[in-house]
């Protein structure tokens, strides 16, 4: 093998472990912003409710991702109704 073919190698295999790191890197940051903490039990919805305003008073970190829990753990529709018994999520979730 000829010196510039082993530099090129070389390059091609450090940019592909430097591009390994980096994904690597990113799913671990994204893990750690998508957790989300909740009080669980339910929440009887009154005029006005919103499935924002119950995750905001009953859940920490990540809210979007704790709506969108709390959608699928309702029926999977954003639209509550005034009575309805809105399930929230229970404990730290991914």
């Amino acid at each position: 093998m000829t010196s510039s073919l082993r530099q090129h190698v070389l390059l091609v295999a450090i940019g592909v472990a430097f591009a390994v790191l980096l994904l690597w890197v990113f799913a671990r940051t994204n893990e750690a912003h998508a957790q989300f903490t909740c009080s669980g039990g339910s929440h009887i919805a009154e005029p006005y409710d919103t499935i924002w305003q119950i995750a905001s008073a009953n859940c920490e970190g990540n809210l979007e991702n704790a709506v969108y829990h709390m959608i699928q753990m309702n029926g999977g529709s954003p639209s509550i109704q005034i009575g309805q018994a809105v399930a929230i999520p229970t404990g730290p979730t991914r």
